[in-house]
């Protein structure tokens, strides 16, 4: 990867890494946003959201942009999913959402101000917020066996350890969608649940890193944001 995007995050079980910094991931025009894992689950534009190098993908509260992977091949026992965004909306919005075509917050990471943690078949509230106009990388990592979820912010444990639905897996190959948190499969959104800011970074992993490869990972990257310098 090249030393813009952070040359030293972590790979091992990597399987989406999308980057606005990259012109391999994103050349400026085009409605593919380029999956540099090597796993090829690219992500397509919907909506045409302002975009620029240095932030990336801005959106706003309006139902009509977002960024979708329709099938994806969503982590079923272990996940981490890895945000580096900015919001200073204090709404009830969306990061990233998962709908398994059936349970439509099968995953689902939401509401900026006060963190949720949905799925599957069950949330965690965390009450912990990134909406404060800054850059942040904000990550949860799900471990389904145990149930046990822990939310990170800029590299440093955030809240946890907590549970969620224990012994229950996610279901893989449904649709993942950046910005807008699903009522339906791929659709029913809600204005005023859009991702309000910019998000420049996305990574999902197919395996829980530890506090470990978090930090790693914001370390390798952080140069990239003013705020996280």
């Amino acid at each position: 990867m090249s030393a813009r995007r952070g040359s030293q995050i972590i790979r091992d079980g990597l399987i989406l890494c999308v980057d606005a910094g990259s012109e391999r991931s994103y050349s400026g025009s085009g409605t593919v946003f380029h999956d540099l894992s090597g796993e090829e689950n690219h992500l397509t534009i919907v909506g045409s959201p302002d975009f620029s190098r240095d932030e990336g993908f801005t959106f706003e509260a309006v139902t009509s942009k977002y960024l979708k992977a329709d099938p994806f091949p969503f982590p079923t026992t272990e996940l981490t999913m890895e945000i580096w965004c900015k919001t200073s909306d204090t709404g009830q919005r969306s990061f990233v959402s998962y709908s398994d075509r059936t349970d439509h917050n099968e995953s689902l990471l939401f509401y900026p101000d006060s963190i949720r943690l949905y799925g599957p078949s069950s949330l965690l509230y965390t009450y912990k917020s990134v909406a404060d106009g800054k850059f942040h990388q904000v990550v949860r990592t799900s471990k389904r066996s145990n149930g046990a979820e822990i939310l990170y912010k800029d590299g440093a444990f955030y809240y946890g350890v907590g549970y969620l639905a224990a012994g229950t897996n996610f279901t893989t190959d449904g649709i993942l969608i950046v910005a807008q948190e699903q009522d339906s499969a791929g659709g029913g959104f809600d204005a005023a649940q859009a991702f309000v800011g910019p998000i420049a970074i996305i990574r999902i992993y197919n395996r829980v890193l530890s506090t470990a490869e978090v930090l790693h990972n914001y370390n390798a990257t952080k140069k990239r944001f003013a705020d996280t310098r």
